[in-house]
């Protein structure tokens, strides 16, 4: 004979008139009383019970005190399984082709998407009408499924991490939670993996020899741990397989050892050891791929498999990172460079150590090219392994974003950011200000000094100045007025001038379409586009592409970023143009830059300027000064 074992609070029980005759049931009654006699006639054991507890106090209250002899099955279900398994009654009817440990249910709730209706739907396309049975795969360390971001079990996470003293961020939840029940051989098991595997609603069948197996001691434990911490319900929830014998999924390399390794094999796909009824269905469905790593060399000495190890992760966390950035900001959204990044989207390895950003970047360059599926399935893995961490620093993604779900204070702020310098950079609000006009771009280099030009400087019509430039005191060498502030964004040192009325435009050199915001940098824009929408414009990615295909350097200086600039717009807005402060053009000029306002060290003034290949910047804008002189003396382009 089989049972059910039914944790009720309020919801309507009728369906247990069609529970199948093969089944005894036992219903806990939290809620109000049963009255209607057909059920009380139907209901084998209706035990009263205190409402404590989730349906996990009810179960273990069970299996402590009325688990039945013999090795038929145990049903565990909540009052209302059908919100989480629809083929429930049908199910029990086919109680016959389970496996010794069944999972029960399909989904948590339709109607908050969970799991996407995506997955469901090509899960449910390879069953042909069989019964819906979907186990699902979740981190031991975020508590959320693989494939989306389940807010809620992310949540859960986050709050057991603080109801036990702030643990570190990458605990691995399970295993702690196990060694708190005296679980000590199965929390080592956890520890040595990444991924378990759940049935929603905690709604399962179980043989009742297995049921057995967990010592009555632990069951004990586990029950006081149900009446604790509502959080304590919730990882109860995604522990019941595991108590039974399901395995854990994934080794984490190198911990593992290679014998341990290989038995997990056995385990790698959870969903077909526990859906017995699909398995042929199961077989046909994409489930995330296990990675087992095979040593080339069983003999390799554990110090040598560790630098081995460290190896690689530096590589995956740095190097890797590195190139893929510099790409992004070199190319933009060259599709050449979505190829890498399908492969590595695939790695679990690579999601857990990769830098955040390293897959802000594959969102940016997929919605470049105008694949907002794929888009959103990497957005959903990315909140899974890093949240909303970071996202508001890359401008393209922020609307999209927020389009799907993902909403904080910094993600609005970047949406108006983003608005704001896109709307400015189409509008040419930068050639519009310096259109027919004489403009002065004055350097931070000390050439100017004693030479008496301040005036002259301030006589033109537009001047631009850069990053920490300073006046006061400066005046009669460098003059005093500024129209447009041209500042850095890979620097942390720029002055936050807090007045920007004092400036027509505020000019960033980054271009925020390939280039993530950094520092504070977010909250100044912010602040200065909230004063006035017009204030702030960038460099886009044309002028950054066409000056490094011109100049071939890599990392062009804030100054000749906007001296290409302006050299690209005379004829078309401006005809004049004169450059001071600039110490390279000089012809005994060292490769390290100074300025004229702040001596700085001369390691680091050489360490800051040889990123810019000063004398290449050189060479190359004495060039670009004949080549246009010889097109067109009409138009000037002077360096004083």
């Amino acid at each position: 004979m089989n049972s059910i074992v039914i944790a009720r609070y309020k919801e309507d029980i009728s369906w247990v008139l069609e529970i199948p005759p093969d089944f005894e049931v036992f219903l806990y009654n939290k809620g109000d009383p049963i009255s209607d006699p057909r059920l009380l006639a139907r209901i084998n054991h209706l035990i009263v019970r205190p409402n404590v507890g989730r349906e996990s106090e009810t179960y273990l209250f069970h299996m402590i005190n009325n688990l039945a002899d013999g090795n038929g099955f145990t049903v565990f279900a909540q009052g209302d399984p059908f919100e989480h398994s629809p083929d429930f009654l049908r199910l029990l009817a086919a109680w016959q082709h389970w496996d010794d440990l069944q999972a029960l249910t399909w989904q948590w709730r339709a109607d908050h998407n969970v799991p996407p209706a995506i997955i469901l739907n090509e899960y449910e396309r390879h069953l042909r009408g069989r019964l819906r049975v979907r186990a699902e795969r979740f981190s031991l360390m975020t508590w959320n499924p693989t494939g989306f971001f389940d807010k809620g079990a992310y949540g859960t996470c986050r709050e057991y991490l603080r109801i036990h003293g702030n643990l570190p961020e990458g605990t691995n939840i399970a295993a702690h939670f196990l060694r708190l029940a005296n679980l000590n051989e199965l929390a080592d098991e956890a520890q040595a993996h990444e991924f378990g595997v759940f049935c929603y609603g905690a709604i399962f069948a179980a043989r009742n020899d297995i049921v057995r197996k967990l010592p009555l001691e632990n069951k004990k434990r586990l029950h006081e741990a149900s009446m604790g911490s509502v959080t304590y319900g919730y990882i109860l929830e995604r522990m019941w397989l595991h108590f039974f014998g399901t395995k854990f999924d994934l080794p984490v390399f190198p911990q593992v050892s290679a014998a341990r390794t290989e038995a997990s094999v056995e385990s790698i796909s959870p969903s077909a050891s526990i859906t017995h009824l699909h398995r042929a269905a199961a077989s046909q469905v994409q489930t995330p791929q296990t990675i087992i790593v095979e040593p080339a060399n069983r003999g390799i000495t554990a110090a040598a498999g560790a630098e081995i190890k460290d190896a690689l992760l530096e590589r995956i966390k740095d190097r890797d990172f590195y190139m893929m950035s510099m790409a992004w900001r070199h190319h933009g959204g060259d599709p050449a460079l979505l190829s890498p990044y399908n492969v590595w989207a695939k790695s679990p390895m690579m999601w857990a150590e990769s830098k955040p950003d390293f897959w802000l970047i594959y969102i940016s360059m997929l919605l470049e090219n105008n694949d907002p599926i794929a888009a959103g399935e990497i957005l959903s893995k990315y909140q899974f392994y890093h949240g909303d961490q970071h996202i508001e620093n890359y401008l393209p993604i922020v609307h999209f974003a927020l389009e799907n779900g993902v909403v904080n204070d910094r993600l609005k702020k970047a949406a108006y950011v983003y608005e704001c310098l896109n709307r400015n950079s189409k509008e040419d609000i930068f050639e519009k200000l310096v259109q027919g006009k004489s403009v002065a771009i004055v350097g931070n280099g000390p050439s100017e000094a004693n030479r008496g030009r301040g005036a002259e400087i301030d006589s033109h019509d537009i001047v631009i100045r850069f990053n920490n430039y300073a006046t006061a005191g400066f005046e009669r060498d460098y003059g005093s007025k500024t129209d447009i502030w041209v500042r850095g964004s890979g620097g942390d040192d720029i002055i936050d001038r807090v007045n920007a009325d004092d400036y027509k435009l505020i000019m960033w050199e980054a271009d925020y379409m390939h280039f993530p915001i950094h520092f504070n940098n977010l909250d100044i824009l912010y602040r200065y586009l909230s004063l006035n929408n017009k204030k702030c414009s960038n460099f886009d990615f044309e002028t950054h592409y066409s000056l490094r295909e011109a100049s071939g350097i890599s990392f062009p200086s804030t100054g000749l970023v906007t001296v290409w600039k302006i050299y690209d717009l005379l004829g078309k807005a401006t005809n004049h143009v004169s450059l001071y402060g600039f110490s390279f053009q000089e012809e005994n000029a060292n490769n390290s830059y100074q300025h004229y306002f702040k001596r700085r060290d001369p390691d680091d003034a050489r360490r800051r300027s040889e990123v810019h290949f000063p004398a290449h910047e050189r060479e190359f804008m004495r060039n670009l000064n004949r080549t246009f002189s010889t097109q067109n003396t009409a138009r000037q382009f002077s360096y004083s």
